[in-house]
């Protein structure tokens, strides 16, 4: 197999599909496999008439906006935000959107009727520019609530390209190589942490075995429901990110490494190794599914921050887009009661680095994954100082934005 390394190389290989961001692209996406379903974000309907369901609208009204977040999660209701750039989807909609979901919470006791997240809002009027600024009021419970394991889902997101940022400035000619890993269906049963614990070695040999005599570097995100129907049970897969760059062990060098991933050599390595890691569970498994695709990180930017995001993105998101696309409207089987809330508590590590980019290598090189950096008390447009936020609700934003419109463009 030789040492997968050379020096130069240009271009971008993709073993799938390419989906673009709504803004980038003018097209929707093809009818996927099970493997592309679990790998791609989402098939853009660009003439979707509304934000429900699968499809997205370029442009939300000013009432809506409020709840969009942007880099600085600060934002003018002037602003046209395009979806492309916002975690936000269906808003406090989605408690009579997902009915089963939302009396599922009451049930459980997660949520009452009056806390549901983003019933209200901090807002301001900067009286140099003449933008209302917004910040929305979450509840934090980002293991249940939608909107605001989205919100966590983006700022993740935004952090993790923000430290390739710092990568790419020693690393010249990024590439990141993204990998998502299924696992064969007898190996559902087994206790969810003993997958995962599994999972995590068979994937750092597996990269070791491909690239010969170099350690390779990025995360893996671990899935244990699947995007289609989440009610389904365990369904455990790996969402990893790798970056074509390699350290020599003998060197201490970095090498670029080949684009051109062998889809079928890096499938029976992964199995070789599976195998090794499970044993005789796994006798007579011969065949095992993976999907590939390749990001530069400069010319695929937007395509591959929306790739993490889709990695980052937690349970309740799928939950509450299965009854949204559905139209599903009754309750929960116990069964299905039993397995939603193990889901939602489920406690793994679900992000793990490794190689040269795990947390006890990166800062050999000067590399960090930094918080993101906000100025509440700032206007995002001009910078001047808001000291008058008062917390208004849904109902009265309307009416504050009538009394004092944005300034026109």
């Amino acid at each position: 197999m030789g040492n997968r390394c050379e020096k130069e190389q240009g271009g971008s290989y993709s073993a799938g599909p390419l989906f673009l961001a709504p803004n980038d692209a003018e097209r929707s996406g093809p009818s996927l496999s099970l493997a592309e379903d679990i790998a791609l974000p989402y098939s853009w309907d660009q003439n979707a008439p509304s934000n429900f369901g699968c499809g997205f609208p370029q442009r939300q009204t000013a009432l809506e906006r409020f709840m969009f977040n942007n880099v600085n999660t600060n934002f003018s209701a002037s602003e046209e935000v395009p979806v492309s750039r916002t975690w936000y989807k269906w808003g406090r909609d989605w408690v009579d959107l997902a009915v089963p979901y939302a009396d599922f919470l009451r049930g459980m006791g997660v949520f009452d009727d009056v806390s549901w997240c983003c019933s209200s809002v901090y807002a301001a009027y900067c009286d140099n520019c003449g933008n209302w600024v917004y910040r929305g009021i979450y509840c934090d419970k980002k293991r249940f609530c939608p909107i605001c394991g989205n919100k966590y889902a983006w700022e993740k997101t935004q952090k993790v390209m923000k430290f390739f940022e710092d990568v790419a400035k020693k690393l010249s000619s990024l590439y990141i190589i993204n990998v998502v890993f299924t696992l064969p269906q007898s190996l559902w049963q087994l206790e969810p942490g003993r997958v995962f614990a599994g999972l995590s070695r068979v994937l750092r040999k597996t990269f070791e075995r491909y690239f010969r005599g170099v350690e390779v570097g990025g995360f893996a995100e671990f899935h244990s429901w699947h995007s289609g129907n989440p009610l389904l049970g365990f369904y455990p897969h790996a969402h990893c990110f790798v970056v074509n760059y390699g350290l020599d062990r003998k060197t201490g060098e970095f090498k670029r490494l080949n684009s051109r991933i062998s889809e079928h050599e890096i499938k029976k390595i992964y199995l070789e190794e599976l195998k090794k890691e499970f044993g005789n569970i796994l006798e007579g498994v011969n065949r095992i599914n993976l999907f590939l695709r390749f990001y530069s990180f400069n010319k695929n930017y937007a395509e591959l921050e929306h790739a993490v995001y889709y990695a980052f993105r937690q349970p309740q998101h799928d939950v509450v887009k299965f009854f949204v696309e559905t139209g599903r409207d009754w309750e929960l089987e116990p069964s299905e009661e039993a397995w939603l809330w193990e889901l939602l508590t489920l406690k793994i590590t679900r992000t793990r680095w490794f190689g040269f980019l795990s947390c006890g290598r990166r800062g050999a090189f000067k590399w960090r994954i930094k918080k993101l950096e906000r100025e509440w008390d700032k206007c995002p447009y001009c910078g001047a100082v808001l000291d008058n936020w008062r917390r208004v609700s849904c109902e009265e934003l309307e009416d504050l934005l009538v009394d004092r419109p944005p300034p026109l463009k």
